[in-house]
């Protein structure tokens, strides 16, 4: 039940990056339909389904 004593162990400032990185990559700006919206690829319709 009690967790290694290596859980305890800070990250080091390249760890702490990469898990911010990795992290970032599931936001929703990556989103396909979020960058097609940012380059104006939308349909209308498309667009207006967003916004609904």
């Amino acid at each position: 039940m009690n967790a290694p004593l290596t859980d305890n162990i800070p990250w080091t400032r390249e760890e702490f990056e990469q898990k911010l990185r990795d992290k970032g990559r599931g936001y929703h700006i990556y989103h396909p339909f979020h960058v097609m919206m940012y380059e104006g690829k939308l349909t209308r319709e498309q667009l207006q389904c967003w916004v609904a």
